[in-house]
């Protein structure tokens, strides 16, 4: 049992808990905030479904979309080449994608492993599995459906598994792809399904232009690919200054095969992968588009269901955790990490 006696433990109600604090999720927010606390003395517990942390940052985000983003740059690099002397390398470029797969894999693996240890070596009790609170000190934790999938979170519930006490929690279980309610959508690709493609799409069409629509229609653009992207809006990226936005969507206009396309609808997304249509109506009436596969990228919002938060006292307020600007939520032994934001969905923390 923790003891919740000393100094470091302060903020621990008192109590003997299996653990001070338990984390849920093990993503950037969820493991450095295990880190943190254990590297103060506190017992601490980080429950995840996949088998090795890092979230969706590590396995669904920013680094695997970094790796095939160096190898886009490589590509468009060498279109330059001959304007600065370089000769040799301005040929047909062709991209090796099982190779590129590969070492994206590995890199993944690598650090996947590492921060493992990392853990390990701060006596993190890492605990595969979902977590579900049972009441204000206790999770029950189902190891039967362990993914790497977050996505299959809602799936789960009542399983085998173990349940655990705690003193504090902190909830860290991010915030998968939101699928809007249009007519097949349940067929394209998102940011965390887009990594099972066997090959680069000869024709995609992304729905979505925030920082994930706009950057893999740029990397698919440079692997070859004729993209064709859908805003809803007025304009793209609505998270950043809008002169930015504006020069941006003016370059990207002057590529040979992306093209953007602003204040349209997305009526219907049908066929099956390899054989897609978008159906979309702008100023001039209803489109369709053509294309291999689509990606859709309309922000995320938390699957908050399986915690079964209200057992533990947690409020949720417009489909996302009601907490300070500590991060507490409306129990007070209980935090959630995130914040509010109106383009997009995150674990907790809107704002009180």
């Amino acid at each position: 049992m923790a003891d919740t006696t000393s100094a470091n433990n302060s903020r621990i109600p008192p109590g003997e808990w299996d653990y001070d604090v338990a984390v849920i999720g093990a993503g950037p927010g969820g493991e450095d905030c295990a880190r943190e606390l254990a590297g103060h003395g506190l017992s601490v517990a980080l429950i995840d479904a996949a088998p090795l942390p890092g979230g969706e940052c590590l396995w669904r985000g920013c680094i695997p979309s970094k790796s095939w983003r160096a190898a886009a740059d490589r590509i468009r690099d060498r279109a330059g080449d001959a304007a600065m002397g370089v000769r040799g390398t301005d040929g047909d470029i062709t991209l090796d994608w099982p190779t590129l797969e590969a070492r994206r894999r590995a890199i993944l693996e690598e650090r996947g492993q590492l921060a493992q240890r990392t853990d390990k070596g701060l006596k993190i009790k890492a605990i595969q599995g979902y977590a579900t609170f049972v009441d204000e000190h206790t999770l029950a934790i189902d190891s039967s459906g362990n993914s790497d999938d977050p996505h299959r979170r809602a799936e789960h519930g009542g399983g085998a598994g173990e349940s655990i006490t705690f003193g504090c929690a902190v909830i860290a279980t991010g915030a998968p792809p939101f699928i809007p309610d249009i007519p097949g959508a349940g067929m394209a690709l998102t940011s965390d399904t887009v990594w099972s493609l066997s090959a680069p799409p000869k024709r995609i069409g992304v729905i979505g232009g925030g920082a994930i629509g706009m950057e893999m229609a740029q990397i698919f653009h440079d692997f070859g690919a004729e993209v064709l992207l859908l805003q809803r809006g007025d304009r793209v990226l609505v998270e950043v200054e809008k002169e930015i936005a504006k020069n941006l969507t003016a370059a990207l206009l002057d590529e040979p095969r992306l093209s953007i396309k602003t204040d349209v609808e997305t009526t219907a997304i049908e066929g099956e992968p390899g054989a897609m249509v978008i159906h979309y109506e702008d100023a001039e009436g209803a489109q369709r588009f053509d294309c291999e596969h689509v990606l859709i990228a309309t922000g995320k919002r938390p699957l908050l269901g399986l915690l079964n938060l209200e057992a533990a006292g947690v409020a949720v307020e417009d489909g996302v955790i009601r907490a300070d600007a500590q991060c507490r939520t409306s129990a007070e032994h209980i935090y959630a990490i995130g914040a509010a934001h109106p383009h997009g969905g995150v674990t907790g923390a809107v704002a009180d």
